[in-house]
């Protein structure tokens, strides 16, 4: 597959983990975390988010923008419940786990993705910054 088809097709879906465990609006939100460009970073993976933040794609806007009348608190909590995303306290940033998505393209992840081969909870494929949140 060219490289032109490949930016041009989503890189994630939902796991069926994700959409078994969570409610709709809170799958719309993983989403949008997963397709919208200002909430990826450098290598298209889902970004670090800062829970509030002024001026920044923050987890707040990534939640409100659609939805004004949806809580980013609650939204938060069924993350966190499910075990889908960690939330670091020191830096008030907001993860969301591997396991909560896949690649479009298979099994595999894309070429150039940030990936680390081990056991734990997210499976044989997981990103280094998983770790960070102590896992």
């Amino acid at each position: 597959m060219s490289l032109s088809v490949l930016q041009h097709r989503p890189r994630w879906r939902l796991t069926e983990l994700s959409e078994s465990l969570l409610s709709p609006p809170v799958r719309r939100v993983v989403l949008r975390w997963l397709t919208e460009g200002r909430f990826a970073d450098d290598s298209q993976e889902p970004a670090l988010l800062p829970l509030a933040g002024e001026g920044e794609p923050g987890f707040t806007q990534l939640v409100q923008a659609p939805n004004r009348e949806l809580s980013p608190q609650k939204v938060l909590d069924e993350l966190l419940g499910t075990g889908l995303a960690d939330h670091c306290e020191d830096t008030g940033m907001v993860l969301l786990r591997r396991t909560a998505y896949r690649s479009c393209l298979g099994g595999e992840p894309v070429a150039g993705a940030p990936i680390a081969r081990g056991p734990g909870p997210a499976g044989p494929w997981r990103r280094r910054m998983d770790r960070q949140f102590g896992t």
